[in-house]
């Protein structure tokens, strides 16, 4: 494709876009690691609170072959010089999650390739204890961690190349896990696996993209905390897949990726059906070249998430938001370096550098970790006068000052970014809440009464 026709199919995605576009960042950083990075996290990996970034890597040099970095957030928002931990060599790209795997309270990192899952746990000095393994039978694609069965327990899913089944790996006691296979027929080979819940039941269920044939395996769990028999449904051409409320109410729907060269690259919208079907038809949308990785998300803070994309060989990540119909139409780029290819879980987003906004991390084969960090304005949601509590002033420096007009009983709860409680208390008629020992950032106040519960954004400067 010609450089001039590769930039009027930009303008025209552009066009319903003009004057609306609300998410910025500031120009990439990167940082180089030696190997080549595969796959990105993000998570707080040494309890203080705040969100570090976590790569790991598979072969190309000898510095840091087959490696975990960890690069740890400074008080600052800058990020530590990354501390290294050796997993298991392999043959494929690896996969990598970030969740408390022993219910101690404590997030640690999960790290798979070839047929062999590593399982560094953090302990009270913040770093991470030596790997302990757990060894499959196939070569595992993709990993993902989540309380499968709603004990309160972390858990993981696990898919396989050249292979027909996916695994959910259940905790037991701390640190200990039971697998159970599930089956997919038909297929060859699973990419890229999600665990959320995709018919509104309030279980946790399994999407997957399949290779071979061409499209999405969903596995609905069932009243016994197994799974049922997949629905598959086609789609020619599916590179990689999120999800998440795509059309804010309140459902977890699903994005994918087709990979190639406009026209032909593409993202595409899986809205979740209020039937007894999974999904609405897709919804396909043009896109910049190469749509490879994407994450869903909510970057400017207005309650409606992002879609987010990287172009494997080409130069710039795409954002698309919603347009003044509350539809998603177009999107605006950002430069990144060009990469070759993503790994389908190379692609990360949270807030790095705890000014409430978040940013995204790449795992980029050529250059190393890459930053984009947000300069968005972020929308706070103003309080009306007329609501029952009114919280403020936001943001806040010292207090957050909380007016019950009703003057009910109320209790409140206050969240960082991870869902990690900072503080609990009951609440006068008219109270005033000190604030002024968290760092500054980006929280959640929750208020409830017998009747309901209200969850406000704010921030802390």
């Amino acid at each position: 494709m010609t450089k001039t026709l590769r930039l009027f199919y930009y303008f025209i995605a552009l066009c319903p876009f003009i004057n609306q576009a609300q998410i910025h960042f500031s120009p990439f950083v990167e940082k180089a690691t030696g190997s080549w990075p595969e796959t990105v996290a993000i998570g707080d990996m040494n309890n203080d609170g705040l969100n570090d970034v976590v790569l790991g890597t598979s072969s190309y040099s000898s510095t840091n072959d087959w490696k975990i970095l960890v690069f740890l957030q400074n008080t600052n928002g800058t990020l530590s010089p990354y501390t290294d931990y050796s997993y298991m060599p392999a043959g494929h790209a690896p996969t990598m999650d970030i969740a408390d795997l022993n219910q101690d309270g404590l997030k640690d990192v999960v790290i798979a390739a070839d047929n062999t899952i590593c399982i560094f746990y953090q302990n009270s000095n913040g770093t991470l204890n030596p790997m302990t393994t757990i060894s499959t039978s196939q070569l595992v694609s993709s990993l993902k961690c989540a309380d499968i069965n709603n004990d309160s327990k972390t858990d993981f899913a696990v898919a396989f190349i050249d292979s027909n089944y996916v695994s959910t790996y259940i905790q037991g006691t701390a640190g200990n896990f039971t697998a159970q296979n599930y089956p997919l027929p038909n297929t060859m080979s699973i990419d890229e696996l999600e665990i959320g819940d995709i018919n509104n039941d309030s279980k946790k269920d399994i999407v997957c993209v399949s290779v071979s044939p061409s499209g999405i395996y969903s596995l609905k769990q069932n009243a016994t905390n197994g799974f049922n028999t997949s629905v598959y449904t086609t789609i020619l051409g599916i590179t990689g897949i999120d999800i998440g409320d795509l059309n804010g109410d309140g459902k977890t729907d699903v994005a994918y990726t087709k990979y190639g060269n406009t026209p032909l690259s593409k993202i595409g919208l899986l809205y979740q059906n209020t039937s007894s079907q999974l999904y609405n038809s897709a919804i396909e949308l043009s896109a910049y070249d190469g749509a490879e990785l994407i994450e869903i998300a909510d970057l400017n803070n207005d309650g409606k998430n992002e879609i987010i994309v990287a172009h494997g060989g080409w130069e710039n990540a795409s954002v698309y938001q919603k347009n003044s119909s509350n539809v998603f139409s177009s999107y605006s780029l950002f430069p990144i370096p060009i990469s070759d290819h993503y790994n389908l879980q190379g692609m990360a987003v949270g807030d790095i550098n705890h000014d409430g906004k978040k940013d995204i991390v790449v795992a980029d084969v050529n250059r190393g970790l890459i930053i984009l960090y947000s300069t968005t304005t972020l929308d706070i949601n103003e309080n009306s006068s007329k609501a029952s509590v009114v919280v403020y002033p936001n943001p806040t420096t010292n207090y957050l000052s909380i007016e019950n007009k009703n003057n009910l009983e109320l209790s409140y709860e206050i969240t960082d970014t991870n869902g990690k409680i900072l503080q609990n208390d009951i609440l006068n008629r008219n109270s005033h809440i000190d604030v002024s020992q968290l760092q500054a950032g980006f929280y959640f106040i929750t208020i409830r009464n017998e009747f309901e519960k209200t969850t406000y954004k704010f921030i802390k400067n």
